[in-house]
């Protein structure tokens, strides 16, 4: 499933969490990591760059041996250290670009902390730009996930994060549950013939409708063993919240809905689960 895998490292705390994440993922399935620092563009410390450099590869090897300890010898296959100098958000996502990972992994915090992740952010360019799946952490790194919440729209886009869980399911112990949340977006989606005045018995209805087709989808997906929830409100709200009452350990999040990407990432629902999910999200840009 996922042969390369691409992390941007910056030297912090939670960007040794990211890099740890990636290590773990990368052991798990044979994978190649990829890890990407970039210095700051500034003469007057260009003649430390060596030192740096032989810095930054010095506590990637040994972040590598620790992993292998920690899994009774069990250590990455392969790695390779990269660096750049200049602007971190160009050089990222030129290097995603060039590298074409499988799977691109980032912390929530690191470079400006979490606030200013979703305030124009280079790791909020990489969720936005990266036409690859994003996993963005916020737990200590643990495998496998026990518990995954698939919000579900029932467009194909659906399907794909379906299939990205098959991915996933490495044994019995993964949790399944797919969930579906009614708002109005869905009441206009599904009954566009009713125009401003709703029947009041409407959101019943669709209810459900959406009850119906999520038995559908779970019958289709069988081999998940999902099982499934319904919501009615605030999309995003109400997926977080499921995330807290449930302990789920990963958001499997396509970042595309009926009203489109650019929306869905401008201000919307993924811009505000990434934000106040609690637990790790993995999102997958989905050409449309």
């Amino acid at each position: 499933m996922f042969k390369k895998i691409f992390i941007p490292y910056d030297l912090s705390k939670e960007g040794e969490k990211g890099l740890r994440w990636a290590i773990y993922l990368g052991q798990h399935f044979g994978a190649s990591v990829q890890i990407f620092h970039v210095l700051p563009q500034d003469k007057e410390l260009e003649e430390k760059y060596q030192e740096v450099r032989k810095q930054i590869e010095q506590d990637v090897e040994l972040t590598v041996k620790a992993y292998g300890q920690e899994n009774q010898g069990q250590g990455l296959q392969a790695y390779d250290l990269r660096f750049g100098v200049g602007d971190p958000q160009k050089l990222i996502l030129s290097e995603i670009k060039e590298q074409k990972p499988d799977l691109v992994v980032v912390s929530t915090h690191g470079w400006t902390g979490l606030k200013h992740f979703f305030l124009g952010s280079k790791t909020e360019h990489i969720v936005r730009e990266a036409k690859t799946p994003v996993l963005v952490v916020r737990q200590a790194p643990h495998w496998p996930f026990k518990k995954i919440l698939i919000p579900v729209d029932f467009s194909d886009f659906t399907e794909q994060a379906l299939l990205m869980a098959a991915h996933l399911k490495v044994s019995k112990q993964v949790e399944f549950e797919l969930m579906h949340v009614v708002s109005m977006p869905d009441l206009i989606h599904y009954a566009p013939d009713y125009g401003v005045a709703l029947p009041p018995d409407l959101q019943g209805d669709l209810e459900k409708s959406a009850r119906r087709d999520l038995e559908k989808l779970k019958a289709k997906h069988v081999s998940l063993e999902a099982t499934m929830t319904q919501a009615t409100g605030s999309v995003a709200d109400q997926i977080c919240q499921r995330a807290q009452e449930a302990q789920s350990d990963l958001i499997i999040l396509p970042t595309h809905g009926h009203e489109g990407l650019e929306r869905l990432l401008s201000g919307s629902v993924a811009e505000q689960v990434l934000r106040y999910a609690p637990c790790s999200v993995l999102t997958l840009r989905l050409n449309v």
